[in-house]
């Protein structure tokens, strides 16, 4: 039974995450229009994360049934990095706008 309640633990968190993270894009639309954009830009960023996690929780639960996976001719493992590569920089163009520049 324990080896089934971290998998669950795994996925819940991912999901609320995701929940949190959809709810942090939708609710970008009160700020001033300079900060849409960014916010937008970080929460799609965090949510490609999420999406990388998700996979990462795949793959893990697939291997260990010993079964490999393969999405475009590529390991599903690599598609991880991807999305982790792309939702940082994603977070981080975002987050160009609230930094501050020396006038």
């Amino acid at each position: 039974m324990p080896y089934v309640v971290q998998p669950i633990m795994v996925i819940l968190a991912v999901l609320i995450g995701g929940g949190a993270i959809v709810y942090f894009y939708f609710s970008a639309d009160i700020f001033t229009n300079i900060l849409k954009r960014p916010l937008k830009m970080i929460s799609a960023g965090m949510l490609a994360i999420d999406l990388g996690v998700v996979l990462v929780a795949f793959t893990i639960y697939e291997s260990s049934n010993g079964v490999n996976v393969n999405f475009l001719g590529m390991p599903l493992s690599t598609c991880f990095y991807v999305l982790y590569f792309l939702g940082s920089v994603m977070v981080i163009f975002g987050s160009r706008k609230f930094t501050r520049q020396p006038s």
